[in-house]
């Protein structure tokens, strides 16, 4: 499996996959190639090389191919720790392993979804906030670096053949002249090849920046379009939660009066049981009353009777106060059977006196 640097494109999106080279992290590999090496400086040149690089990831490949001797790999690990990827390192960058298992590859993935926040690019913050141009920016530079290496030498070449040829032509020399005329179409071709070279690399840079801008603008789209989303979602939320507020609202606003209408009717009904209770309770006291002053009176009349030794009158004198216990008692145990005897003894005591 080709060893590849991880970055987090979003917190989103699913990470990004960035190739820097086939032999870039091979643990058998005892050094850097040209091409792994320059990958690497325009990767550093993208990112930033003193930027946040906490979303980039560094692994190493090819564990499982050591034979079960690690040394050489170990070694290998700790060159590119305190060389190649120290700057990269000290800006949070993690290195991991990865033996060709899924469990290694799992670990890997699980580090990049866990990390959080988006990573704005050096090569982004160029050309957006310092308004450079592309071929200004770090990458641009690196990407032409050695292009204008190879032509300041052509130029210095150039000016020398140039130099060559003038005195060749000074001096009459027609086969020397002839073949610096061809030195210099050859370097003058040379530089003119090397300027279009220039300018197709930095066309395909370009398309690479137009096609990151573009995925980057996509991914802000799809962003703000699922934010507005669930900001409808949660404003629908927070409309049913209302309504099922309101709702609850007015159900105990009803069951609050109801209640209150059952307390008043209680109420009303012990206020009127306790006046009816007061008004019997007034009127039995008033006929107690009237039974008691009959009963003095029979009372009386017996004692009358019995001193006049009048024998036939004693009978419904004993009647009467019979009678009128008999109602007493009816009246104070609500027994209306007694009640109704003792008026009896008492309407016959008094037909006999």
């Amino acid at each position: 499996m080709r060893n590849r640097t991880c970055m987090k494109q979003g917190c989103q999106d699913p990470p990004g996959f960035i190739n820097l080279s086939s032999r870039y992290g091979r643990i058998l590999d005892n050094r850097m190639t040209g091409s792994a090496l320059k990958n690497l400086h325009m990767f550093q040149a993208l990112c930033g090389k003193k930027s946040d690089m906490s979303h980039v990831v560094l692994a190493t490949s090819m564990w499982d191919r050591l034979d079960g001797d690690q040394s050489d790999g170990i070694a290998r690990e700790d060159e590119l720790r305190s060389t190649y990827w120290a700057d990269m390192l000290e800006c949070g960058s993690q290195m991991f392993r990865h033996d060709n298992s899924r469990e290694s590859a799992q670990r890997i993935i699980n580090h990049i979804l866990s990390l959080s926040g988006n990573m704005v690019l050096e090569i982004q913050h160029e050309i957006v906030v310092e308004a450079r141009p592309l071929n200004k920016t770090q990458a641009g530079e690196e990407l032409l670096k050695d292009l204008l290496a190879e032509r300041e030498k052509h130029e210095k070449d150039l000016a020398d053949v140039k130099k060559s040829h003038e005195e060749a032509m000074r001096s009459g020399s027609e086969q020397m002249t002839a073949i610096l005329a061809k030195k210099e179409r050859e370097h003058q071709e040379k530089l003119e090849q090397m300027d279009r070279d220039r300018e197709e690399r930095m066309k395909a840079l370009e398309r690479d920046y137009a096609k990151m801008q573009q995925d980057q603008q996509l991914k802000w789209q799809r962003a703000a379009e699922d934010l507005e989303r669930k900001e409808k979602e949660l404003e629908k939320k927070v409309r049913q939660e209302k309504a099922q507020v309101q709702a609850l609202q007015n159900m105990q606003d009803v069951f609050d009066a109801t209640i209150k209408d059952m307390q008043h009717d209680h109420e009303k009904r012990d206020a009127d049981r306790e006046a009816k209770v007061k008004q019997e309770r007034g009127l039995n006291q008033l006929q107690i009353t009237a039974l008691e002053a009959r009963i003095t009176q029979y009372e009386k009349d017996a004692a009358d009777l019995a001193s006049r030794k009048n024998r036939p009158a004693v009978i419904p004198a004993i009647q009467a106060l019979a009678g009128a216990g008999a109602l007493v008692a009816g009246f104070t145990s609500g027994n209306t059977a007694m009640v109704a005897s003792g008026t009896g003894l008492l309407t016959t005591a008094g037909s006999a006196l």
